[in-house]
C-alpha cells in the first residue's frame, strides 16, 4: 500500500434504460482503496456502460453511485479527473500509427509538465509490465497482452485514484490472463482502486470483490436508429462532452 491513494466507489441500486429496455439494473458494490473489483457479465449485460457510468462518462438513468464522496451524474466532470480508463473498444482506442512510446508521450502532454514527468512515465511503465524493447513498437503491431499493458501504462500516468478497466482477458490465453489479473491485483495492493469487466470471473483470489451481472435482459422492440446509449459500447460520441473524455487525471502535483 502507499504507491497509490485510491479512492472509494459506491453504487446503489444503478440502473440504465435505453429504447432497447434495461442496459443494467438495480446494480449495488462497494470499493474500497487497495481492493479489486470484478464486474463479471456476458455480452449484453451491460457491463462496458456500468463501468462508464462509475467513471463519470454515461449517465445513468436510476440509482446512486460517487466516487471519492462525489455524486454521479451531478459530479461526472470532477469523476472524471479521478478515474483512468484502461482499453475501452470504440472509446480510447490505440491509435496503430503510434509506437508505444508515443502513446505515453502523447497522454504526458495532455498535463501539465512538471520536474516529475520522468518518474512518471518510468513509473507507469514498471506498474503495468511493459519492457523498454516494446517501446518502440508500433500499436498496430501488438498482441493482445502489449496492447493491454500500453492502454494500462497510458491510464496510470496521471497518477489516478481509480483505474476502469474493460473486457480483462478478452482474446488472451489462460496463461495471460492470469498474467493481466496479477497486473490489476498488484496495483490494487499498491493502494489504487481498480474496476475490471471481464467475461468470466477471475481464479483464485484476484478480486476482493465479484459483482455478478449475470445474463442479458431479453431486448424490447426498438426504433430503427440508435441512440448514443445503444451505441455506447462503439461510439465516443456516447461519452459526455463537458470535459475531455481523455482528461482522467486532474492537475500535475507540481
Amino acid at each position: 500500500m502507499g504507491d497509490y491513494e485510491g479512492a472509494p466507489v459506491a453504487v446503489a441500486e444503478l440502473s440504465l434504460r435505453g429504447p432497447r429496455g434495461d442496459v443494467y439494473q438495480g446494480v449495488s458494490f462497494k470499493g474500497e482503496p487497495g481492493q479489486l473489483v470484478a464486474l463479471v457479465g456476458a455480452s449484453g449485460s451491460g457491463r462496458t456502460s456500468l463501468l462508464l457510468s462509475v467513471a463519470g462518462r454515461m449517465r445513468p438513468t436510476g440509482g446512486k453511485a460517487s466516487v471519492a464522496g462525489l455524486p454521479l451524474p451531478r459530479r461526472a466532470a470532477a469523476v472524471r479527473k479521478l478515474v483512468a480508463l484502461g482499453a475501452v473498444a470504440g472509446v480510447n482506442d490505440l491509435d496503430g500509427g503510434l509506437t508505444v512510446e508515443e502513446h505515453l508521450t502523447e497522454r504526458l502532454l495532455l498535463r501539465s509538465h512538471g520536474r516529475r514527468a520522468h518518474r512518471r512515465v518510468t513509473a507507469a511503465i514498471d506498474a503495468a509490465g511493459l519492457t523498454r524493447a516494446e517501446l518502440p513498437l508500433r500499436a498496430d503491431t501488438l498482441s493482445a497482452p502489449q496492447a493491454f499493458r500500453t492502454s494500462l501504462a497510458a491510464a496510470l500516468i496521471g497518477r489516478p485514484r481509480v483505474l476502469a478497466v474493460d473486457d480483462v482477458g478478452d482474446r488472451l490465453s489462460d496463461t495471460e490472463r492470469d498474467a493481466a489479473w496479477a497486473t490489476l491485483r498488484s496495483l490494487a495492493d499498491a493502494g489504487l482502486t481498480v474496476l475490471a469487466t471481464t467475461r468470466q470471473a477471475p481464479a483464485g483470489a484476484w478480486a476482493d470483490v465479484v459483482v455478478d451481472l449475470g445474463e442479458p435482459a431479453p431486448a424490447e422492440p426498438t426504433p430503427a436508429e440508435p441512440t448514443p446509449i445503444e451505441a455506447a459500447h462503439a461510439e465516443p460520441a456516447a461519452v459526455p462532452q463537458a470535459d475531455d473524455a481523455n482528461d482522467t487525471e486532474g492537475d500535475d502535483d507540481e
